[in-house]
């Protein structure tokens, strides 16, 4: 939904989504996004209940690295086995979701796989089975992690050490090596 009437509450706008996309409201989370000095954006955290009750537009004077009124928002859903929403994981505060790409160095294609709650203070090797399954990969299969730090005009990253923490990280591309 690109236009969002900024005198409209959240939680209308949560039942238009709801109507429009067949998400029941339950199991909506609503993330502001956060534009980085590298002009690329971010979810910065959730919608907490307090501020569901107010206007989107409110939402414009939150401070964002950039210094400018935009603001978009990131909708996390949880599908289940049957295709259908289920209940969202809690998050801590000592956790932050992270998205994770596959980069097939064959077709140079970069696609997405998935995203995971970590915790600040978790390293990437605690994950690693879980990443090969997002990816599609046998459980121990070898794989090497980098976190996309620019995307255009071309795509830059650097390489994740499976031994420091998560902390910092944002987007984190996975490359098999097969």
């Amino acid at each position: 939904m690109k236009l969002i009437l900024v005198a409209l509450e959240c939680h209308f706008f949560q039942e238009e989504v709801a109507r429009k996309f067949g998400i029941p409201v339950q199991y909506q989370r609503f993330w502001l996004w956060e534009k980085r000095e590298n002009q690329t954006y971010r979810p910065k955290r959730p919608l907490p209940p307090l501020e569901e009750a107010l206007p989107v537009g409110q939402f414009r004077k939150v401070p964002n690295k950039a210094n400018n009124a935009e603001f978009r928002l990131f909708l996390e859903v949880e599908i289940g086995q049957d295709s259908w929403p289920v209940p969202l994981p809690v998050k801590t505060k000592d956790e932050i979701l992270l998205f994770f790409k596959l980069y097939d160095p064959y077709t140079e294609e970069l696609r997405y796989v998935g995203r995971l709650f970590v915790k600040h203070a978790g390293k990437p090797k605690e994950i690693l089975s879980k990443l090969n399954e997002l990816a599609g990969f046998a459980p121990g299969q070898e794989i090497q992690l980098f976190e996309e730090i620019k995307f255009e005009p071309r795509v830059m990253s650097v390489h994740v050490d499976k031994e420091l923490t998560f902390r910092g990280y944002v987007s984190i591309s996975l490359l098999s090596m097969l």
